[in-house]
């Protein structure tokens, strides 16, 4: 079930205008499985239903990003003087956050019961802040399977979305529980 729900991914990303849904919807399933839910084909339906407008809202504001980050790094990469390099080191340390809080924006989203993007994006930040060797060693280890994936094609096509989606939504399952334990301060 695993392997067609990836190889499904993989094809609605053709298409655009479902990818981010498929994403999300892929997030939803590995959700699932974190939680020892059972998984159907439905699930995914209707998880791709359910997100599709929350998933392009969050595309929009991620192509938004892309788009303004590459824009300045290109029209800019070459300018001489510090000054334009503290502006691009500014923009590179803003590109990499963003990478970060993107990789638990779909867990946080589906575990809490306030589904804002403000909420889920300061809840990202939390853990960006509170857990920052496991934020980086996570990307770290996402990094590593999306180039190996890229390198060896097939687990693109067959495992490569389960396994980030699986391992960035059990993150944030344990950090949830260590924050559920932790004193208030």
């Amino acid at each position: 079930m695993l392997m067609a729900f990836n190889f499904l991914w993989f094809l609605l990303q053709i298409p655009i205008i479902t990818g981010p849904p498929a994403t999300a919807a892929m997030y939803a399933i590995a959700r699932r499985m974190a939680n020892d839910e059972s998984v159907e084909f439905h699930h995914g339906v209707e998880a791709f239903r359910q997100t599709f407008l929350a998933a392009w809202k969050w595309g929009a504001i991620n192509l938004i990003i892309i788009v303004v980050v590459a824009t300045n790094f290109l029209a800019y990469q070459n300018v001489p003087g510090t000054g334009w390099a503290i502006i691009r080191t500014i923009w590179a340390v803003v590109t990499l956050v963003w990478l970060l809080l993107n990789q638990f924006y779909w867990p946080l989203w589906l575990e809490q019961e306030n589904r804002s993007m403000r909420t889920t994006l300061s809840n990202c930040m939390v853990i960006l802040i509170r857990y920052p060797g496991m934020t980086i060693s996570l990307a770290i280890i996402c990094a590593i399977l999306i180039v190996a994936s890229i390198v060896l094609i097939l687990p693109l096509l067959i495992f490569l979305i389960s396994w980030l989606t699986l391992i960035e939504t059990v993150a944030v399952k344990d950090v949830i529980q260590r924050l559920k334990h932790m004193p208030e301060t």
